[in-house]
């Protein structure tokens, strides 16, 4: 009778312990099971210190130099998708949209991180009211034209908004000119507004139903458009008269016709912007989706809001399609062609639990609902968990006292789905799309509350908002050079009262170290003297007493001085030497620990034998393991399957 363990791979919940194949465990942590073998996940590394703000959201803006945005509440960030924008993005946090670059925002580079120090509403807004025109010069009789006139507001960034509402139509005569006043000044704050232009309808004209713009009213304007300041010093009016003529400008004689007569300000309480492949961005807010123009992020036609039954939690995206997540069943909106809208309300009862643990990939979007991990794909929608998963199971992973009361973050990240409970150390990895679908957690230095992160898709980099005392953190996922001690417990070795006498561990194992200071054990209570338990060891590390010849796993290190084994000795230590290592095995016997030594080198060694039916057995390393053989006579741990 042998055991052989060749690979190593994460959990399948759903299957009872007694029933899993030897590559699977019953519980891992901390591990990197990316090629099969057991190692540690290479713990966060420092990237910036930030400060006690209640931070929530981050995000990198490079100009240069990194500037990390960061917002108090839950924010959504998407780079400008346009050509020479100066590093400009956009954002939305449930209080209003707004953007910036990384100028403004880092105060010209002489900040690294925070609130943005200068930004912009998202959107330009319409003139509060329409012109007021009257008709000036002296007339001969004969209408010329029948004129309607509309303004907008320019910004510095090029952005027009939608226009005012149209003034009164008069009928001007030949010899006359209008003059137009009651221009909103000063100007909207808030939204960079530089200028206005002036759109007229000219009814009788070749062009009759067409606003069109009023470039010869520009005479003597070097921009594009008219300042504030212009009108104000003009009376805080503006005529649309022929310089030469000194009559109506010619219809003839107008610019372009308008294109941004449907170009609305978003709403306030937007949440969730996405940025689609076409230029499209998408967010919502309650119960509607809004949807813009494509590649101008700023203007939100009526006839692109899509509308749900039930409030939406979050939206993600593949290609151009929108998904939408609500608190009832899910939603996707065909977003190629925003003035073609296509709404589709799936059949699929899954509601969305969770805003921010949500995420997009390539060809699917994942969300986290009542009964597991849900995909919704051109190809078909699935519960991704089914195999892992009963939905007792899920339920009772994502609770504490409450159903569902644990908030999950999530990130796509190496083609596996990363969870982290919001305000813990704790969270889980997903590995939704291989052919050995499994379920891993991990727990950060106890220390830790993540609240937030970013998936920075440039450096392919995983990076993590994270509380440490009272001080909040940017920390880089796997960015250091120190592995973690990771976890792997087999499932339950059922046998027939068979006895197994050896066991052989293949790995990069080293021989034991020697620890500083001297110990003193009372039970499983350990005290140094001159020790530093908290830079040398590790919760999973193990003690070795050279006159016991006996191994013990640490459970918990208090300080430099006091820690807490998970058994105690077979005799208190009374100021011993001690060595320690990184790796180890625990062998249980019908759920009983009845064995712990260190792996320090590949050679075989014995185990307790006796008999008994159930065994299981746990790994706990820092270095990378690749299997492991346990036999009834070391002639066993020399063949290389199990029967």
């Amino acid at each position: 009778m042998r055991f052989l363990a060749s690979l190593f791979r994460g959990m399948i919940p759903r299957v009872s312990s007694r029933s899993l194949p030897s590559e699977y465990a019953q519980s891992v942590t901390n591990a990197d099971l990316n090629q099969g073998i057991l190692k540690g996940f290479y713990k966060p590394s420092a990237t910036i210190t930030l400060n006690t703000t209640a931070w929530r959201s981050i995000f990198p803006v490079k100009g240069g130099a990194t500037f990390w945005v960061c917002s108090e509440q839950e924010a959504n960030f998407i780079n400008a998708p346009v050509y020479g924008s100066g590093d400009r993005f956009y954002y939305t946090d449930g209080v209003r949209g707004k953007e910036s670059n990384y100028t403004l925002a880092s105060n010209s580079g002489a900040n690294t991180y925070g609130a943005p120090n200068s930004t912009y509403y998202l959107g330009v807004p319409k003139p509060s009211a329409a012109l007021t025109v009257a008709v000036a010069g002296t007339g001969d009789g004969v209408i010329g034209d029948s004129v309607t006139y509309m303004y907008t507001f320019i910004t510095d960034w090029g952005y027009e908004g939608e226009p005012s509402d149209p003034s009164t139509t008069y009928d001007v005569e030949g010899g006359e000119y209008t003059v137009l006043s009651d221009f909103e000044i000063p100007v909207p704050t808030g939204y960079n507004i530089v200028g206005i232009r002036i759109y007229r309808n000219s009814t009788t004209s070749d062009n009759q139903g067409i606003w069109r713009f009023g470039s010869e009213l520009m005479t003597g304007v070097s921009a594009d458009y008219i300042t504030p300041a212009e009108i104000t010093a003009n009376s805080s009016q503006w005529e649309d008269r022929d310089s030469v003529t000194s009559e109506l400008t010619l219809a003839a004689d107008l610019g372009e016709a308008i294109q941004c007569e449907y170009y609305i300000e978003p709403p306030s309480a937007l949440s969730g912007l996405i940025s689609l492949p076409n230029g499209v961005v998408a967010a919502y807010r309650e119960k509607e989706i809004y949807i813009s123009e494509p590649f101008i992020h700023y203007g939100f036609p009526d006839d692109y809001v899509a509308r749900t039954e039930f409030d939406v939690k979050s939206i993600g995206h593949y290609g151009n399609t929108i998904v939408v997540g609500t608190e009832g069943r899910p939603y996707k909106i065909n977003g190629y062609d925003p003035q073609a809208l296509q709404i589709d309300h799936l059949p699929d009862p899954q509601s969305c639990l969770f805003t921010r643990a949500m995420v997009s990939g390539s060809g699917f979007v994942l969300y986290i609902t009542p009964d597991g991990l849900y995909r919704i794909s051109d190809n078909g929608n699935d519960l991704v968990t089914k195999s892992l998963f009963t939905k007792e199971q899920w339920k009772t992973l994502l609770t504490t006292s409450t159903a569902y009361d644990k908030t999950v973050v999530a990130f796509l990240y190496d083609s596996k789905y990363y969870g982290f409970f919001q305000g813990t150390a704790d969270g889980f990895i997903i590995d939704f799309d291989s052919d050995y679908q499994n379920y891993a957690e991990f727990s950060l230095d106890s220390t830790y509350s993540v609240y937030g992160g970013y998936h920075d898709e440039i450096d392919d980099s995983l990076y993590l908002l994270v509380k440490i005392g009272s001080i909040y953190y940017i920390k880089k996922w796997e960015g250091s050079t120190t592995h973690f001690v990771a976890t792997w417990k087999s499932g339950v070795i059922v046998t027939y009262n068979t006895f197994f006498s050896c066991m052989k561990v293949n790995g990069d194992f080293s021989a034991d170290s020697t620890g500083t200071g001297t110990i003193t054990t009372t039970a499983t209570a350990c005290v140094g003297v001159g020790t530093i338990f908290t830079t040398q060891l590790e919760v999973g590390n193990v003690i070795y007493d050279a006159t016991l010849k006996e191994y013990r796993e640490v459970l918990s290190i208090a300080d430099n001085a006091h820690l807490t084994l998970v058994s105690a000795f077979t005799s208190n230590l009374s100021g011993t030497a001690f060595k320690y290592n990184t790796a180890m095995v625990n062998i249980y016997k019908s759920s009983s620990l009845i064995f712990t030594r260190a792996l320090n080198s590949t050679s075989p060694f014995r185990i307790p034998s006796g008999l008994g039916r159930e065994r299981e057995i746990e790994i706990k390393s820092n270095v990378s393991v690749y299997d492991i053989k346990m036999g009834q006579i070391m002639e066993d741990l020399r063949m290389g399957d199990v029967e």
